[in-house]
């Protein structure tokens, strides 16, 4: 392949990239339901007929590839958060969901929550509940597998696992209901005793 032809490749696996970044921060802010091709058009600022062009199957494909990508972030920001061990990991995870909605003026929660919300998600789009489901399956195991490694049983582990989970995305609904986070700071409260009571004392600080 010449340079030429990388060079042009590259910039279409960008655009595709810039465009599957926007379809999840559509979702996000405004939910499935709102959601279509010409609105996610409108959103990445990008032609209608270029969305159609890396998205030939519609909405289907551009909300399954924006699921994929926010999940793998989600993965992502908690590696690097967990590096430091479980309570510092979610301190920092906490940390950054505060930035996050503040920046956003509490217009931005998780597309997961999104899509998991819409009543009319299983006929809209079908496949989207089950790989949402999917990925929070992934998220779990990748939690679990932490406090593992930090000590904890597996199967306190696995429970615990989907509380923190669970506790998170439903603080952020409540933080974008009452625009303030208190909800999210009692959600950490709440992790942090859960996680010491799991953990053996010598991996506390």
């Amino acid at each position: 392949m010449s340079r030429k032809q990388k060079a042009h490749t590259v910039t279409k696996e960008q655009n595709k990239a810039r465009l599957t970044a926007a379809a999840a921060d559509l979702i996000r802010r405004r939910g499935l339901q709102a959601t279509s091709v010409r609105e996610l058009a409108k959103h990445a600022g990008a032609p209608l007929g270029s969305v159609y062009h890396y998205y030939p199957e519609g909405k289907q494909q551009f909300v399954s590839e924006a699921i994929e990508l926010a999940g793998c972030k989600i993965a992502q920001q908690l590696e690097t958060c967990l590096a430091d061990g479980p309570e510092a990991g979610f301190r920092a995870y906490f940390a950054h969901w505060r930035q996050l909605l503040t920046d956003t003026d509490y217009s931005a929660g998780c597309p997961l929550a999104a899509i998991s919300l819409d009543a009319n998600a299983r006929h809209d789009v079908p496949a989207a509940l089950l790989q949402t489901a999917e990925v929070f399956s992934r998220l779990q195991a990748q939690i679990a597998a932490s406090l593992h490694a930090h000590g904890a049983q597996l199967e306190p582990a696995q429970a615990l696992a989907m509380a923190i989970i669970s506790a998170i995305e439903g603080a952020i609904l409540v933080c974008r209901a009452q625009r303030q986070l208190t909800a999210l700071d009692a959600a950490e409260e709440m992790v942090m005793r859960l996680l010491q009571s799991v953990l053996p004392a010598e991996t506390k600080p």
